[in-house]
C-alpha cells in the first residue's frame, strides 16, 4: 500500500527531482505558518546544492492528480448536489411542520420521516 500523509490522505510520492527519496508533509515553516506543504528530505534552506522540491498542498494535490498518482474523487464532486438536496428536504420538512402544527396531522410527519430515512440510506 502507498505511504500517505495522515492529515490529508494524499500519497507521499518519490521526489520528482531526487527520485530516490519520498516527500515529507510538514506545517512547521516559520515563513508559512499553518500552510501544509510537501518537500524533499534533501531540501534545506540556504543550501545551494539542496533539492528544490517544495510544494504547497493545493499544488501538490493537482500535481499528483495530473501525474496519475491518484484518481479523481467522484464523491467530492457530488457534495454540492447532496447539500442542495438536503436543503430542499429541510425546506419541505419546515413546510410540513407548519401544516401539522396548524392541523394536528401526525401521519404526514411519519411519512416524511420515513422518506427522509430512505433518502439518507
Amino acid at each position: 500500500p502507498p505511504v500517505v500523509d495522515r492529515a490529508t490522505g494524499l500519497p507521499l510520492i518519490l521526489c520528482p527531482e531526487a527520485k530516490d527519496m519520498r516527500l515529507r508533509a510538514l506545517m512547521n515553516s516559520h515563513r508559512n505558518l499553518g500552510r501544509r506543504f510537501f518537500k524533499c528530505p534533501r531540501n534545506h534552506e540556504y543550501t545551494r546544492s539542496s533539492c528544490p522540491t517544495y510544494i504547497f498542498q493545493e499544488v501538490y494535490g493537482a500535481y499528483i492528480l495530473e501525474k496519475g498518482f491518484i484518481g479523481p474523487n467522484p464523491s467530492v464532486n457530488a457534495i454540492p448536489e447532496l447539500l442542495q438536496e438536503f436543503e430542499q428536504l429541510h425546506i419541505g420538512l419546515d413546510e410540513v411542520k407548519e401544516c401539522c402544527v396548524a392541523t394536528g396531522c401526525i401521519n404526514v410527519v411519519l411519512v416524511l420521516l420515513g422518506t427522509l430515512l430512505f433518502v439518507l440510506k
